[in-house]
C-alpha cells in the first residue's frame, strides 16, 4: 500500500468517527430531553466520549483549514473547501446545527423561566453535535480533493 491510500484510509476512519460523535450526540440529546438520569454510568462514559469528540472535531477541522490554505491564505482555503462540500451534505449539516442550536436555546429558555440551573453535562452532547457535524463536511471535502475529485457546482447558490 502506498503512503496515499493509508492516508485515504485515515481519511474515512476519521468520517467514520465523526459520524458516531453525530449519532452518539444525538442520543445523548434525546436522553437529555426526555429528562434521563445522568446517574447511569453508560451515558457518563459517553459524555466523556463526547468530550474527546469535541477535540477530535476541532482538531480535525484545523487539518483541513491547513490542508485547503496550504498554498494562500485561510480565504482562499475556504473558497477550495467549499468547493470540494457537496449541496447534498451541507443541507444535513446545517439542519443538525440548527438543532444543537436550537436545543441551546431551550436550556436557556428553561434556566430563565424555572430559574433552575441545567447541568453543564447536557451542553455537551449539542457542543459535540455541531463540531462534529461541520468537521465531517470538512473531512468529506478534504477526502474529496485528495482524491482529485472534481469541485461539486452550486449554480444556485453562486451570488
Amino acid at each position: 500500500m502506498t503512503e496515499n491510500k493509508h492516508l485515504a484510509i485515515l481519511f474515512i476512519v476519521l468520517q467514520a468517527v465523526l459520524a458516531t460523535m453525530i449519532l452518539t450526540s444525538l442520543i445523548s440529546v434525546m436522553h437529555a430531553f426526555m429528562g434521563g438520569s445522568r446517574s447511569n454510568p453508560d451515558f457518563l462514559q459517553l459524555y466523556g466520549f463526547q468530550v474527546f469528540g469535541i477535540g477530535l472535531s476541532v482538531a480535525a477541522m484545523i487539518y483541513s483549514l491547513l490542508f485547503f490554505s496550504r498554498n494562500g491564505a485561510l480565504a482562499t482555503g475556504l473558497s477550495v473547501a467549499w468547493k470540494h462540500m457537496p449541496g447534498w451534505l451541507l443541507f444535513p449539516v446545517f439542519l443538525l446545527n440548527m438543532l444543537a442550536i436550537c436545543g441551546e436555546l431551550s436550556y436557556l429558555l428553561l434556566r430563565d423561566a424555572t430559574e433552575l440551573m441545567t447541568e453543564w453535562i447536557n451542553h455537551v452532547a449539542l457542543i459535540c453535535l455541531g463540531a462534529s457535524s461541520v468537521a465531517f463536511l470538512f473531512m468529506f471535502a478534504v477526502s474529496h480533493a485528495y482524491a482529485g475529485g472534481a469541485p461539486y457546482s452550486k449554480e444556485r447558490w453562486s451570488a
